[in-house]
């Protein structure tokens, strides 16, 4: 009797053991599969992340370009301005200077207001969508008790002819 207890409690044991065994096989094969997906993955990060720097110095030399492409006539104006040095010159340079530091300050408020523009336009466009998908789910709602209201009209009228 004694035998045959050790006997049943070795092979609960053994089962247990077993299925431990395949639960850890699983677990391998579901890491390792983790493992390639984590590695698809950082590449794809550093491909975005090397995209983005191209990016970011492409958008930097455009801007340093139209910078320079703004500032070289001013500056070569300047240059000659300098060797004149007559006062009416260098007034009309001083007028000048002043409009495009007012010009650029324009242009800055106009990109900023612009840019405020559309984040306001986003948050509306995002209301204007979820004030459709209460109105529809309202809509819907409207709907299904006018319904359930005739429904029960109709039974209350049969009930009332019997």
């Amino acid at each position: 009797f004694s035998s045959a207890k050790k006997i049943a409690e070795l092979e609960s044991k053994l089962r247990q053991s077993m299925e431990t065994v395949g639960r850890v096989e699983t677990l391998r094969a579901t890491l390792a599969d983790a493992y390639k997906m984590n590695e698809t993955l950082q590449n794809k990060i550093d491909d975005l992340k090397t995209k983005n720097a191209k990016m970011l110095a492409e958008k930097s030399a455009a801007r340093a370009k139209e910078i320079e492409s703004v500032t070289s006539p001013q500056a070569s104006f300047s240059k000659k301005t300098s060797s004149e040095s007559s006062s009416g010159n260098e007034h009309k340079l001083e007028k000048l200077k002043q409009e495009y530091r007012r010009l650029r300050k324009e242009v800055a408020a106009a990109v900023l207001s612009k840019d405020q523009a559309k984040l306001k336009q986003e948050r509306a466009e995002k209301e204007r969508d979820n004030l459709m998908k209460t109105n529809v789910r309202l809509l819907k709602q409207g709907s299904e008790k006018d319904d359930m209201n005739a429904k029960s009209l109709s039974t209350i009228l049969h009930l009332k002819q019997r």
